[in-house]
């Protein structure tokens, strides 16, 4: 479930970017994206293959951390008018 939300707020994020450009709605989907990485109920990380004490981080733990990342970004060059 943390998965879809995190991949609604992504897409919303882009959305919003290309064609609406609302910073309260952009706000909005960084909150649901934060949201999507404090609900994820699965692994965050595994032990890497090589055995040196590295964690990879599990595919749909980076999916949600990504969509944080992506609308994150796109809120701050929104309000510092970077974009």
């Amino acid at each position: 479930m943390a998965i879809l939300l995190a991949l609604l707020a992504g897409l919303g994020s882009l959305v919003n970017f290309m064609f609406l450009s609302n910073h309260v709605l952009q706000g909005v989907f960084t909150v649901l994206s934060v949201l999507s990485m404090v609900f994820y109920r699965g692994k965050r990380s595994v032990k890497s293959y090589n055995r040196d004490g590295t964690r990879l981080m599990t595919i749909g733990f980076a999916i949600c951390f990504v969509s944080f990342l992506g609308s994150a970004a796109i809120l701050l060059g929104d309000v510092l008018h970077l974009i």
